[in-house]
């Protein structure tokens, strides 16, 4: 038609799928003429995609991409300007690892026989042992690019509850999540593990040794409970500081965000209600604690 009228179809690849756009962004992005197109056809894979996926999944996606409204975000995509579009890429390849849940279908009413178990990890389905691999590859590459993570590798003492977070979100959006490492670790070395984060961390960055996440607690809070001669209301205390501390992996780096930040301590007075119950040892705790919970 162009022969005649400068008319063009509204939407070249109705059918094409998010995998094909993001496999042929070079073909689309060389001219500004193409990459409208592009983007317009994108969009609508976007959206299709997300109709497709349950409750579940879009809470999965909406997670990993840092999105309020996957359906608004995915309305907007088509009326952002090449540059803001070209920043959505990190999420439209999350979004691209997310499998809709496929419908059952009846192929045979014969009855099943199970010929072999296998499980596979992370992005392509990776073999544990190359999950692993791929997990210190990625720990060492960016130990010195992402703060958080070169907090974890160097300094765990002074890492706060929102910046552990943080780094569980990154690690997850590259498919790294501390169960997975765990299950792998026990088919690769037939031994098992409940080490966190940090742990794998720290040995992917130094070679620190694996140490469960438990006996990690129990022998830094050993050093607490030696501090001094607790009374019973403060040896209750210190119970429920070493229940918070498996629960949620660290603290804080002082004693002031410890019992402050953390829910379960403020609605209980926070730092300054721990200050009564420990007038002389409220700070030492959290400093005993940080020095031996990774040494």
């Amino acid at each position: 038609m162009n022969k005649v009228t400068n008319m063009k179809p509204v939407v070249k690849n109705p059918g094409h799928n998010v995998h094909y756009f993001l496999n042929h962004k070079d073909d689309f992005f060389e001219t500004n003429e193409d990459s409208a197109q592009y983007q317009v056809d994108m969009a609508g894979a976007v959206e299709r995609k997300i109709k497709r996926l349950d409750d579940t999944k879009r809470d999965e996606f909406q997670h990993l991409a840092e999105i309020n409204s996957v359906d608004q975000w995915a309305r907007e995509l088509s009326k952002l300007d090449k540059s803001q579009f070209l920043k959505q890429w990190p999420k439209f390849e999350q979004l691209d690892h997310i499998k809709p849940v496929k419908p059952k279908q009846i192929i045979s009413d014969a009855v099943d026989k199970v010929i072999n178990v296998s499980r596979g990890y992370g992005h392509g389905n990776q073999k544990p042992a190359d999950y692993i691999e791929n997990f210190n590859k990625f720990v060492k590459e960016n130990v010195n690019t992402i703060p958080a993570l070169q907090v974890v590798a160097t300094r765990p003492k002074d890492l706060t509850f929102d910046e552990l977070k943080n780094i569980k979100l990154k690690l997850e959006q590259n498919g790294f999540k501390e169960n997975d490492l765990q299950s792998a670790w026990k088919n690769v070395n037939h031994v098992q593990t409940t080490a966190d984060i940090i742990s794998f961390i720290r040995q992917a960055a130094a070679g620190s040794e694996l140490v469960d996440h438990d006996v990690r607690i129990h022998n830094a809070m050993q050093k607490v409970y030696g501090l001094a001669d607790w009374t019973i209301p403060q040896k209750k205390w210190l119970k429920r500081i070493e229940n918070q501390l498996i629960s949620s992996t660290v603290l804080g780096p002082n004693a002031e965000k410890a019992f402050d930040d953390n829910y379960f301590f403020k609605r209980h007075g926070g730092y300054k209600q721990i200050k009564k119950i420990f007038p002389e040892n409220a700070d030492q705790i959290i400093y005993v604690l940080n020095e031996n919970l990774y040494v």
